[in-house]
């Protein structure tokens, strides 16, 4: 009995000891075709001013296509749309560049969202920019 708890903490310990690099799989081990992700995390950076939002009130889903992509949000609180956009995207080992067609701030309309994406078994991961913004992104995985 003593030997088989050595050896199960021994399991154990090793298991959660990996050395492996601590960012999520790369996305071109997941297809992004045919999925739908929750924003449950947004964080904007513009110059010297950060904002973090998503509020309670708020839902934002964001699905994919094969080569196409779209979000809509809606606030709850004010009944009404709270963004929408889209366009064709592609991705490369981590990656990922949105060229966005339509977008509710006119000023994206035309433009790319070049950065990082990451996707592991509920969160999608995405960084990157578009004009002078950064952006750092969550979504939870809801197919």
């Amino acid at each position: 009995m003593k030997v088989q708890l050595l050896v199960l903490s021994i399991l154990m310990f090793l298991g959660c000891h990996s050395k492996e690099n601590p960012k999520p799989n790369s996305p071109e081990k997941q297809d992004l075709n045919g999925t739908s992700w929750k924003m449950d995390y947004s964080m904007e950076i513009h110059g010297d001013t950060t904002y973090r939002h998503v509020p309670e009130h708020w839902v934002r889903i964001k699905t994919f296509t094969k080569n196409r992509f779209t979000f809509t949000g809606y606030d709850f609180g004010k009944k009404e749309i709270a963004g929408i956009g889209g366009g064709t995207y592609t991705l490369k080992d981590s990656i990922y560049t949105e060229y966005i067609e339509f977008h509710h701030r006119s000023d994206f309309n035309g433009t790319q969202f070049q950065g990082e994406l990451y996707i592991d078994s509920l969160y999608l991961y995405q960084t990157g920019k578009v004009g002078e913004l950064t952006l750092t992104e969550r979504w939870h995985r809801i197919d």
